[in-house]
């Protein structure tokens, strides 16, 4: 949910489903998402996928972007669409990498 570059390598070698509600890329000279695979255009608040058809929902680099409220709608949708759901955030206390939770 998300999908920018690491969308694509996640469709590309597991097959994963892309959402985004945008088109375009805008950290990356607005590259093309539609181009990625397995692309679909949704609000990740509200997407069309039935209850659990995915085994996990990855939201990476999302939240920290949103309202309490979108952040809660995301988590939501998520889990409706998911048996388990892995949220990457920055971790931004003076070391390197992503914070990872898993919400089962």
């Amino acid at each position: 949910m998300g999908s920018n570059d690491d969308g694509a390598h996640l469709g590309r070698d597991f097959g994963a489903v892309n959402v985004d509600i945008q088109e375009y890329d805008p950290h990356t000279t607005n590259k093309n998402l539609t181009t990625l695979p397995n692309y679909v255009n949704s609000d990740i608040r509200h997407t069309p996928f039935k209850d659990k058809a995915f085994d996990v929902a990855v939201i990476g680099e999302v939240l920290e972007h949103c309202k309490r409220q979108a952040a809660l709608d995301i988590l939501n949708e998520a889990r409706r669409i998911a048996k388990y759901v892995v949220v990457t955030i920055p971790f931004d206390s003076g070391h390197s990498g992503n914070r990872l939770i898993l919400l089962a």
